[in-house]
Parts: C-alpha cells; sequence; structure tokens
C-alpha cells in the first residue's frame, strides 16, 4: 500500500480522522508506489461511472459497490498481471 498516501489523504481532504488519527482500513493490498498507481488507475477507469465527482478529493471516492465487487476486480487484475 501507499501508507504515507492514504494517511495524507484522509489527514487533508478525505476524512476527519481526528487527533488521534484512527483510521481503519477493512482490507489492504500492498504492492510497490507503480504496482499501487497503476491499480487506482484501473480502478478509476474500471468504476468511473460510478464515481460521483471528478473534484479533488472525490475522485477516489467509488459509491454503489460493495466489498465483494471490488474484492473480485482486484482478483481480476491480479490474474491480469500474472
Amino acid at each position: 500500500t501507499r501508507l504515507d498516501a492514504a494517511r495524507a489523504r484522509l489527514g487533508t481532504y478525505q476524512n476527519s480522522s481526528g487527533p488521534v488519527y484512527e483510521e481503519s482500513f477493512i482490507r489492504i493490498w500492498i504492492g510497490n508506489e507503480d504496482q499501487v498507481r497503476m491499480a487506482e488507475r484501473y480502478f478509476k477507469a474500471h468504476f468511473k461511472d460510478r464515481i460521483a465527482s471528478a473534484e479533488r478529493g472525490l475522485s477516489e471516492w467509488i459509491c454503489d459497490t460493495n466489498l465483494k465487487e471490488m474484492t473480485s476486480y482486484v482478483k481480476e487484475l491480479l490474474n491480469q498481471k500474472n
């Protein structure tokens, strides 16, 4: 994961994480910076019709989906790249 980027996004404009930064994630996928950037690009392209806004801080939020669908897409990406 790009934990540094996730923390910056949470702290800067996406989510108020409070004075102790107690964010939590239900799933994480680990990769180097290039792999994570590529996965983000593929996700945004695949789910583009479910991103409510292209504004800064909102373009990363995918709506009208669920964990199962996103996890399936991650597995699909992994199978394509292997």
